[in-house]
């Protein structure tokens, strides 16, 4: 009986997590919970009861992403790499890392909620920070699993790749793009191999 609410509990999460990063998409972070739950088909009460409040379901929405970008790293470690495969796997990772366009604009819109809100920075940026420190450790142990390291931190050198694909991205978005990954797969080879070197 418990796996079966179990089960029910999962679904109506992805059923709020899907609505709502279509509905913020469109209409910015600040929607509504009465807004989600009508895309969503819930009332409140289905909401509250599985998320303290709308950051939580955003963080719940980054999540997605972060797991589907910490999945693709996985399988790349699960092949036969070398450092002089590095190119090649960025250029396979882009698309599979690469955001779309709900989790791209409502990233962005935290970003900015987090520098304009001095009250509340920390609470903000809490959940971002969690997130990048994640997919810093998975791409710090992919690199690993080429035989390569960071000679920087790997904090900051996970913000350089994130400025790049994310700025990129943006651009593509923007402009209106049919290849919104160009200038990732174009800047990233080198920029990574400036900022790595074969464990010894």
């Amino acid at each position: 009986m418990s796996s079966t609410i179990s089960a029910r509990r999962q679904e109506t999460r992805d059923r709020l997590v899907a609505a709502a990063a279509e509905v913020m998409a469109d209409k910015g972070t600040h929607v509504g919970v009465a807004e989600i739950c009508e895309a969503a088909g819930f009332t409140r009460g289905a909401f509250y009861s599985n998320f303290a409040d709308r950051d939580e379901l955003i963080e719940a929405i980054l999540e997605t992403h972060v797991q589907q970008v910490i999945d693709a790293i996985e399988a790349l470690r699960q092949e036969d790499l070398r450092p002089e495969d590095l190119a090649d796997v960025v250029a396979r990772l882009i698309p599979l890392a690469q955001p779309d366009r709900s989790i791209a604009l409502i990233g962005s819109e935290v970003m900015l909620d987090a520098a304009r809100d001095p009250e509340r920075h920390a609470a903000r940026v809490a959940p971002l920070d969690r997130l990048n420190r994640r997919m810093t450790a998975a791409v710090v142990d992919g690199l690993a699993g080429i035989g390569l390291r960071f000679t920087i931190d790997p904090e900051d050198a996970f913000r350089v790749i994130v400025a790049v694909a994310s700025s990129g991205h943006q651009q593509g978005l923007v402009h209106q793009e049919a290849d919104v990954a160009r200038l990732a797969r174009i800047a990233l080879p080198p920029i990574l191999e400036s900022l790595t070197e074969p464990v010894a």
